[in-house]
């Protein structure tokens, strides 16, 4: 809940309409207050706040100044008992939600994993959809607490699956290839020379980026697409996932050293670097199509300088 409210959207948001007067009807002060900012909050964010001080002082003395009763009277509201408790279940039953129960925890858990996390793996991202979707069904979410359980174990359940999907895809020589890119190449020593010099691995050569615009920059970026070609990686390997599922696998791999990779179970491991070369080919794509036409406007552009010299 935002803290700061202008007074038009206080009229626009806070606005107590008859029907919602009437519940207030038999209610003593203090409780007449605190039911409306429930309902009002509720209807707002299809949740009741969590404490007191979430509700900002702007809207209570708003709220307060509509029923002529003092806005001071919130604040010593006990905040446990039990007509809090009989203010939710009244507000739940007006505006046709329900609590949140087990089965409703099994049924979002499936909802994601089957119409979610195949273009979104954020966990903030996650959350704002699973409260979207209860809202839809007239649920009130669970606690922040149980709701990020549950969607990080929709994504454990989620990645399992699909990584051993992709890994299945895969086969025996293009995981060696996947395997292979993890290793430190070690140049044999110059002669009088004791020291072996070790190269970084492909993939730390994969990550780098093009570097200034010349015709080593261009050479270097067709060198490291032609390694990744020769993966051979399936052209639809990831179709079945959006952009943003494949992004936030390279991104991991972007991140984690060889050994860190190593330590992932198979099917995570080719997962995570299989997406790691297939969005990193397009990447390499468009860098080799953009340094073509920076290197041809510059001859151009030195062409015409000498022609008008």
């Amino acid at each position: 809940m935002k803290q700061t409210w202008q007074p038009e959207e206080l009229v626009e948001h806070w606005t107590l309409l008859r029907d919602e007067l009437v519940l207030l009807e038999g209610k003593n002060t203090s409780s007449r207050l605190v039911f409306a900012l429930l309902l009002k909050f509720f209807q707002l964010s299809a949740r009741f706040p969590e404490q007191k001080a979430e509700i900002p002082q702007s809207v209570i003395d708003y709220v307060a100044s509509q029923l002529g009763v003092g806005s001071k009277s919130y604040a010593s509201f006990d905040w446990q008992g039990r007509t809090l408790k009989r203010h939710r279940v009244e507000i739940r039953h007006f505006l046709g939600f329900r609590t949140f129960q087990v089965k409703d925890g099994k049924a979002l858990t499936a909802w994601l994993q089957t119409q979610i996390l195949a273009y979104e793996l954020k966990i903030e991202s996650l959350k704002l959809a699973a409260k979207q979707h209860l809202r839809a069904l007239k649920i009130e979410p669970p606690t922040p607490e149980r709701l990020e359980r549950l969607v990080r174990s929709a994504i454990r359940s989620f990645e399992e699956e699909f990584c051993q999907h992709i890994a299945s895809k895969l086969s025996l020589p293009i995981r060696q290839r996947l395997d292979a890119l993890l290793t430190a190449f070690r140049d044999e020593p110059i002669e009088g020379d004791n020291q072996t010099v070790v190269t970084a691995s492909l993939l730390a050569q994969l990550k780098t980026d093009p570097g200034r615009l010349g015709l080593d920059s261009l050479q270097k970026e067709a060198a490291k697409l032609e390694q990744l070609r020769q993966l051979e990686l399936p052209e639809q390997l990831f179709g079945q996932v959006g952009a943003k599922v494949i992004e936030t696998y390279k991104q991991r791999v972007a991140v984690e050293a060889p050994s860190q990779l190593r330590r992932h179970p198979d099917h995570k491991r080719y997962t995570l670097l299989a997406a790691f070369c297939w969005l990193r080919s397009r990447e390499i794509t468009d860098n080799l199509v953009e340094l073509l036409i920076q290197i041809v406007q510059g001859n151009y552009s030195l062409i015409l300088a000498r022609t008008d010299y």
